[in-house]
């Protein structure tokens, strides 16, 4: 069955996202473009291999985003000012925080838009996964200048987001967030070349990648 190619992203509804991108023929790659078309939707392919690559650069693909997965080792880098941990946090500060993911998420998501019905307290606060004692924010004025929002599963932290006002503001408060954690912690992160600030983390901190790139390849 065709729907069996391609599967839609509640999250981003403009585009469609194709399966198994290592075995999907062109063919089929483009019965799915077609079928995208009449529906005045776009298609995404996410590949991780050379051949897979090739292969969707000939049916009309172009490369839009690469994904790099990498681990951190915690050091005790020296306590900042004014952070906070996310469990702290009142309920106007809390909204104020949903409202600044909000926006970071929108804007790094130009290419492939998100949707506006995004709940996303039920992505951070009301996720049993999501660590609200590592997850911390930078307060200047009682406002939320910066965050690292972190998801744990048993000894494993991962980096949801990371955002600040500006890259100083943020990449002090990742020198104090390397403190909170046991010395020579593992925190995992994902870092997207469209995405300005957590590049700038990347490139800052002494990251290990763990696994190969995903490209994001954009048909419409």
């Amino acid at each position: 069955m065709v729907t069996k190619l391609y599967r839609i992203n509640a999250y981003h509804p403009d585009n469609w996202l194709i399966n198994d991108v290592e075995n999907v023929n062109e063919d089929n790659i483009n019965v799915v473009k077609s079928l995208a078309k009449e529906n005045s939707k776009g298609v995404i392919a996410r590949v991780f291999d050379d051949t897979s690559y090739q292969k969707f650069v000939r049916v009309g693909f172009k490369l839009v985003r690469t994904t790099y997965f990498a681990q951190l080792l915690s050091e005790n880098q020296g306590a900042v000012s004014d952070v906070f941990n996310v469990a702290q946090l009142d309920d106007n500060q809390q909204q104020q925080l949903l409202q600044k993911l909000k926006q970071y998420y929108e804007n790094v998501h130009q290419i492939n838009p998100a949707s506006p019905n995004i709940n996303y307290r039920r992505l951070t606060f009301d996720d049993s996964s999501f660590d609200e004692q590592h997850s911390i924010v930078r307060v200047d004025n009682h406002h939320i200048t910066a965050a690292i929002l972190v998801f744990e599963d048993g000894q494993n932290y991962e980096i949801g987001w990371t955002f600040g006002d500006n890259n100083k503001i943020l990449l002090a408060l990742w020198q104090s967030f390397q403190s909170i954690f046991p010395e020579k912690s593992l925190i995992s992160g994902e870092f997207d070349d469209t995405d300005r600030q957590a590049m700038a983390v990347y490139q800052e901190f002494d990251w290990h990648e763990t696994m190969p790139c995903q490209l994001t390849m954009l048909w419409h």
